[in-house]
């Protein structure tokens, strides 16, 4: 399966690895391209860094891993709108 994932961060990291470690092919993407780069470089096999506004393309499955106030951001930058996020994460 394809899965996108915004955010290089802790959690996007950690969602990369577990779903490559499953087989997945992953894309990571984030507002900043090195840090992308270099998360994707620290989990290997199966994950590519793209830009963030190349992400959706090809995914069959999107994980928002961004902290709450930055989701609707990121998700306009990598071409989602609202209407195709079905849910955001809870605040902490």
């Amino acid at each position: 399966m394809k899965i996108a994932i915004i955010g290089s961060g802790n959690m996007g990291s950690a969602f990369a690895r577990r779903l490559s470690a499953s087989g997945h092919d992953v894309t990571i993407g984030s507002k900043n391209s090195e840090h992308a780069k270099e998360a994707a470089r620290k989990v290997g096999a199966h994950v590519q860094a793209v830009p963030l506004n190349n992400l959706a393309q090809g995914a069959e499955i999107i994980v928002a891993a961004t902290p709450y106030d930055q989701q609707a951001e990121a998700c306009e930058a990598s071409g989602l709108s609202q209407a195709n996020v079905l849910s955001k994460s809870p605040t902490l």
